[in-house]
C-alpha cells in the first residue's frame, strides 16, 4: 500500500521518467539500502514490540540519531568532538534508564531479545540514515524504490516463514491506513517539510514525534507511561539536541519513524 501510495505520487509529479534514467546498478544500490532501512527496520521493530512494551520499544527506535552520529564519524569520516562523546553517554544512559525501569543497577529486563530486536531496528535506521544521505538520488523516486524492493523482500520472507492471513474489513482499512498514508505519504510529507521549511526547524519539529508517540500509546493502546519512560526520554532528547546543537539539523531523520 505504501508501494501503491508513492507511485501515485510519483505520477502525479510527472517523475516516473526519473525511473528510466537510473541502470541496474543503481535499482540494485537502492534495493539493498531499501533492505537494510525499510525491511530490516521494520521486522526488527515488529520483533520488539511483540516482547516489549510499546513504549519501550519506541524509546529504543528514537536512540537511532546516535548510532546514526557514530556511523557517521566511522564511514563518512566525521569528526569525533567532546561534545560528541557526552552526547552519545546522556542518550545512552537515558535508554538504560527507561529500558531498567528506573533501576539501572538492578538490570531487570522485560526482554532480552526485545531490547536487542529494538536497537536493531534502531541500528538499521541509522545505516539507512546514513547510505541515504551518502548516494544523491532523487528523493522520491529513491523512495518509491525502497518501499517497492521491500515489498519483494516481504513477499519472499512471508512465504519462507509465515503465511498470508485472511484479514477483516477493519483490519484491512488499518493496513492501508498504515502503509499508505503513515509510510508511503509520511515520507512525502517529510520531503515536503524539507522543501518548504530549513533543515533546522523540520529537526526540531521532528524531536516532538516521540513525545507524541508516548501520548498516542497511552490514549490508543492503553499503555500506563511509567515516569522512567519519561526521563528516559528527556535524556534521549538532551543527548540528540545536544548532537545536533551547532549543526544544521540531526542526523537525516528519514520519515519511515513517523510509522513507528
Amino acid at each position: 500500500f505504501a508501494s501503491i501510495a508513492l507511485l501515485l505520487v510519483m505520477l502525479s509529479q510527472k517523475k516516473l521518467g526519473v525511473l528510466a534514467q537510473y541502470k541496474p546498478a543503481d535499482y540494485l544500490k537502492l534495493s539493498a539500502i531499501g533492505f537494510v532501512g525499510i525491511f530490516l527496520s521494520y521486522l526488527f521493530f515488529f520483533e520488539s514490540i511483540k516482547s516489549l512494551p510499546a513504549q519501550e520499544t519506541m524509546l529504543l527506535f528514537y536512540t537511532f540519531p546516535i548510532p546514526t552520529a557514530i556511523l557517521g564519524i566511522l564511514l563518512l569520516k566525521e569528526r569525533l568532538t567532546p561534545k560528541s562523546c557526552l552526547a552519545i553517554l546522556i542518550a545512552f544512559a537515558g535508554t538504560v534508564f527507561a529500558i531498567t525501569k528506573g533501576e539501572p543497577f538492578a538490570m531487570q529486563l522485560t526482554s532480552a531479545a526485545g531490547i536487542i530486536f529494538g536497537f536493531g531496528a534502531a541500528l538499521a535506521h541509522s545505516a539507512f540514515s546514513i547510505l541515504d544521505k551518502k548516494y544523491e538520488y532523487d528523493k522520491l523516486a529513491a523512495t518509491f524504490i525502497y518501499f517497492l524492493s521491500t515489498l519483494a523482500f516481504s513477499f519472499v520472507a512471508m512465504l519462507a516463514f509465515s503465511a498470508l492471513p485472511q484479514l477483516t474489513p477493519t483490519q484491512l482499512l488499518a493496513l492501508i491506513f498504515i502503509g499508505a498514508v503513515v509510510g508511503g505519504l509520511g515520507y512525502v510529507f517529510f520531503l515536503l517539510a524539507m522543501r518548504y521549511a530549513s533543515t533546522s526547524a523540520v529537526s526540531n519539529i521532528m524531536l516532538l514525534t516521540p513525545v507524541l508517540s508516548l501520548a498516542l500509546i497511552n490514549i490508543l493502546a492503553g499503555e500506563q507511561i511509567l515516569p522512567s519512560s519519561v526521563i528516559g526520554l528527556a535524556l534521549i532528547l538532551a543527548g540528540i539536541f545536544m548532537q545536533s546543537s551547532g549543526r544544521n539539523g540531526l542526523p537525516e531523520m528519514n520519515a519511515e519513524n513517523t510509522g513507528k
